[in-house]
């Protein structure tokens, strides 16, 4: 079960697509927006697959997105600087989960809005 942390219709209600929970939103149709950060990044991908079809079973089309770099960045536990090369994209291990709610929202047709959310590391 989604425990929906917002569901935010813009200028409207619906899938805005073929009215089914799935395929892709129509450009011009109004945007239905949810969230829920926990079983989408923090609960495994089993309950990840889960949530996402169920979000899109209830007519949500653009999934919000917080990206907490608390969570995908290196050493974000520790109160000393980390070392680490931060140009090499593979050292940042927290965007695992990110990428594939990406993927798994693509593939189904939904919308994304990606948000660099506060709680920097210590």
């Amino acid at each position: 079960m989604v425990t929906v942390a917002a569901v935010a219709p813009v200028a409207g209600c619906g899938s805005g697509g073929d009215g089914d929970g799935g395929g892709k939103p129509a450009a011009n149709a109004p945007w239905s927006i949810i969230e829920d950060h926990t079983p989408l990044i923090r609960s495994g991908e089993d309950v990840r697959a889960r949530t996402l079809q169920e979000m899109r079973g209830l007519g949500a089309d653009t999934l919000r997105l917080s990206v907490k770099w608390n969570e995908v960045a290196p050493g974000s536990s520790l109160t000393s600087k980390p070392s680490f090369d931060a140009t090499n994209p593979k050292q940042y291990p927290g965007f695992g989960a990110y990428d594939d709610v990406v993927r798994r929202a693509t593939d189904r047709g939904m919308r994304l809005i990606l948000v660099l959310a506060p709680d920097a590391p210590r």
